[in-house]
């Protein structure tokens, strides 16, 4: 049976000699000038008959040698002269203007529009190559920065030529990407093909098998065996000393979120006091091998001053770094110090992106510039994204989001919001978010009931005020302030009702 070969001239994901072809096709204004064999010419000085060039360009066949060599010996001139490689471009810059250019400086290309846009387009086919080494990347980003199209141009050329892997077929295609995430670090394919066959099979002994296979040194079950110990799920507690352990095996092989794991642990005394040090080593080293949440930990670091000195600039850079990755901890960091500096436009940029990746607290944030309008006002969205806030796991929810709905919603229904009155929900909301430490909550919750006593007389809303009197005075932010302010609450009530308060 034949292998299936992918088509290297029909995409956007590989920086490929065919995809460069294309492209200047493209971009070319006389598609007369832009064949495949004219093309071929200007790089390598030299015809060769169209089928060898169509394999090439399709990526059924790799690149010959003798064109290699071609190339090699131009990227040896390019590296001592840079001009050494103008006839090559300026012969590229005839196919895609239709007009000849005896001479040009490297200046005078970079200033032509074509030439522009065909680099710009070769450095977008790098960052969507995900077998493009991150060295290119960052030289073919950095002359970007520099308007440097001519470097953009002549390195895609070398790369799509010297390293650019084809033929590649579609069964290698997912073990070709995973080695490429795996380049960095010591993981092996192999590991995780046996780690993946013990999750796969649904085996009904996986905590021993998955104990065993760590115990014999697989660095993915290793990992796991250390987030379970950590997150307490073997023995119904967290062992911070044994999840160590385990992670410490994985974080020898370069595992990203093990080193991560272990910076945390040293970061957060689990294992240990004045291990600052040691925390930012291992959130260095994650952050190398491509951890995110390691980014945004490096950040909070410079933002409390732990271990290195205090410094608000270099926690914005890891911030920002971070939320570019989509970590939605690093956007909340960077809404919370752009509320202290009263930029409040660019806080809500920043919760709202958090909140659209459904982070709990964000979406409660969110809910609460368009209640306030401390943008704009638009009680619909508010609600919209109170609720999106109880989407997240239990561990994870913001509760104070069921107070925000029991209370501005449900309590007495809102117009504006389309939402109607509904005081079973608003008293249940109340009570999870009562239960999970949200003083308003209870205090709410005691007025209501305080209100319905002194209307009913019944002895079951007397004892929901005395229970919830007593969360109130045993919460931590009880002080008398809000002693005397509960008081001056009270008053009100009775005042309104017209009747003495007798429970306080």
């Amino acid at each position: 049976m034949n292998k299936t070969y992918i088509k290297m001239n029909n995409n956007e994901e590989y920086l490929s000699l065919g995809n460069i072809f294309r492209i200047m096709k493209e971009e070319s204004k006389s598609k007369l000038n832009a064949l495949q064999s004219e093309i071929f010419y200007s790089l390598f000085d030299g015809y060769i008959n169209d089928t060898t060039i169509n394999n090439y360009c399709v990526g059924i066949r790799a690149i010959g040698d003798t064109y290699k060599q071609i190339m090699i010996h131009k990227q040896k001139k390019y590296e001592k002269n840079k001009e050494e490689l103008k006839s090559m471009v300026l012969n590229c810059l005839h196919i895609l203007e239709g007009r000849l250019y005896e001479n040009l400086s490297i200046e005078e290309i970079n200033q032509k529009k074509s030439f522009q846009n065909l680099s710009i387009r070769l450095y977008n086919l790098s960052k969507n190559d995900k077998n493009c080494p991150y060295e290119l990347k960052n030289k073919l980003k950095e002359a970007l920065t520099e308007k440097n199209y001519y470097a953009i141009f002549i390195e895609s050329i070398f790369y799509a030529v010297l390293q650019n892997k084809q033929p590649l077929y579609e069964k290698e295609l997912q073990k070709t990407k995973i080695e490429a995430l795996l380049q960095d670090s010591c993981l092996s394919y192999k590991g995780l093909e046996e780690y993946l066959l013990l999750t796969l099979n649904g085996n009904v002994n996986h905590d021993f098998t998955l104990k065993k296979l760590a115990s014999e040194g697989n660095v993915y079950a290793s990992y796991e065996m250390g987030i379970k110990e950590y997150n307490g799920l073997i023995t119904g507690k967290p062992r911070y000393v044994e999840a160590y352990n385990y992670l410490s095996v994985a974080a020898e092989s370069g595992h990203a979120g093990a080193l991560y794991t272990i910076g945390n642990l040293f970061l957060k005394k689990k294992i240990g006091e004045n291990q600052e040090e040691k925390a930012y080593k291992y959130l260095q080293k994650a952050m190398e091998l491509g951890s995110v949440a390691a980014i945004n930990s490096l950040g909070l670091m410079y933002l409390k001053g732990i271990y290195v000195e205090k410094n608000l600039e270099k926690a914005k850079k890891y911030f920002k770094q971070a939320a570019l990755k989509e970590c939605v901890y690093a956007c909340n960091n960077l809404g919370k110090i752009m509320e202290k500096e009263k930029n409040f436009n660019e806080a809500f940029k920043y919760f709202l992106k958090s909140a659209n990746l459904g982070e709990s607290w964000a979406c409660n944030q969110v809910g609460e510039y368009y209640r306030k309008g401390i943008i704009t006002k638009d009680l619909k969205k508010a609600y919209f994204y109170y609720e999106e806030a109880l989407k997240s796991d239990y561990k994870h929810i913001c509760y104070f989001a069921y107070y925000n709905l029991a209370v501005y919603f449900f309590k007495e229904g809102n117009i504006d919001g389309s939402i109607n009155e509904d005081k079973t929900k608003y008293k249940e909301y109340l009570e999870i978010a009562s239960k999970k430490g949200i003083l308003k909550a209870s205090m709410e919750l005691f007025y209501s009931y305080y209100q319905e006593y002194l209307e009913k007389r019944e002895s079951l809303e007397k004892e929901k005020v005395l229970e919830y009197k007593e969360k109130i005075e045993l919460h931590k932010e009880f002080n008398k302030k809000l002693k005397e302010q509960i008081e001056t609450d009270l008053k009100k009530i009775e005042k309104n009702l017209k009747i003495e308060i007798e429970i306080i």
